[in-house]
């Protein structure tokens, strides 16, 4: 675990933007009635369990937050997961980014879904 606070707040960071990233992508193909993985489903089972002990809804966006980022880099990526990730509006990946950090891809992705996007999704469901 980091140790600096600016090394704290990168990790917490890094992981708040996984967390979005995966909460988008399960919300979106729940709302297209897309068949959901059995790991997808647990995951959506533990966020629904902590939103309930947590007792708050509108902290929702806040549970299912890992205490560190992964260490997977792009080239570790499937064929499919690296389309899905082309296919956001306006993001263009390219092949070489083979060692980079997908923290640190999830980080720089997460500017494009925002906390009142998940709000709004959560809202309509």
């Amino acid at each position: 675990m980091p140790n600096l606070p600016g090394e704290l707040l990168l990790a917490r960071a890094r992981v708040r933007a996984e967390t979005k990233l995966i909460k988008s992508r399960l919300m979106k193909k729940l709302h297209e009635g897309l068949e959901l993985s059995e790991t997808e489903k647990a995951y959506i089972k533990n966020w629904i369990e902590q939103i309930k002990r947590c007792g708050d809804e509108l902290k929702a966006g806040s549970t299912c937050v890992p205490m560190l980022p992964t260490d997977m880099t792009f080239s570790q990526l499937s064929t499919l997961d690296r389309y899905n990730l082309n296919a956001i509006p306006l993001v263009q990946l390219s092949p070489d980014l083979g060692s980079y950090g997908l923290t640190d891809l999830a980080l720089e992705l997460s500017q494009f879904v925002d906390d009142s996007t998940l709000d709004l999704v959560l809202d309509s469901a």
